[in-house]
């Protein structure tokens, strides 16, 4: 069976729905590592601060 069959007998909504599966995952770990990264940045930030002494931080 070629691929034009396969996608004939129906395969389609498969396809369709694992590269949404994907798309999905993939959204989903960039949100896990965008948070992640930025709340390590936020904390590296505010303890710069104030380890040079700059208390007037904003508040979060």
């Amino acid at each position: 069976m070629n691929l034009s069959e396969m996608l004939e007998a129906g395969a389609w909504a498969g396809l369709v729905a694992g590269v949404v599966v994907f798309l999905v995952s993939c959204l989903i770990l960039w949100i896990i590592i965008y948070t992640a990264v930025r709340a390590a940045l936020s904390a590296h930030r505010e303890a710069l601060a104030r380890r040079s002494g700059r208390y007037d931080l904003p508040p979060r």
